[in-house]
């Protein structure tokens, strides 16, 4: 079979947001799908929402239902509601040393078409509205709030 001598494009970008609060509990909830030819995640955020650090667990699960572990990631409290405590960053080295770089080296993650990104936290979020700066104001829940960039193939 002949090598594929055509250079491969993204064609479009793609955001995609979730939440995870008290009425999720551990379940696994899904942060990001994979399009129709796969996609290419570049940055995977989260921002918390709570007064206490949370375990952040990541897993990709495959088209057939095969589910991987991605990584844990710490996310501090209140993480990304003030100027004191950046978002937490998932694709980073010292967390995914397994994961490709591109030429600056970014981390990437290539997904297979139709796969999840899921995610899930170690302890269940306390519920209620939250005292973290910035998200009183919007009145949001207590929780992690998870923001994924990439592009579709």
């Amino acid at each position: 079979m002949p090598d594929n001598t055509t250079p491969i494009f993204t064609r479009a970008a793609r955001w995609a947001a979730a939440r995870i609060t008290a009425a999720e509990g551990t379940a696994l909830t899904v942060v990001f799908t994979a399009g129709e030819f796969g996609s290419r995640l570049q940055a995977l955020t989260a921002a918390n929402a709570d007064t206490a650090a949370q375990t952040l667990y990541l897993w990709v699960e495959l088209p057939g239902g095969q589910s991987a572990p991605l990584h844990a990631l710490a996310v501090p409290a209140e993480a990304g509601f003030g100027p004191a405590v950046p978002l937490a960053s998932a694709l980073t080295d010292a967390l995914t040393p397994y994961i490709p770089h591109d030429a600056h080296d970014n981390r990437y993650l290539d997904l297979p078409p139709g796969a999840l990104l899921k995610a899930r936290v170690a302890t269940p979020i306390a519920a209620g509205t939250s005292t973290a700066p910035n998200a009183t104001d919007l009145g949001l829940p207590q929780g992690l709030y998870l923001t994924a960039v990439g592009q579709d193939y």
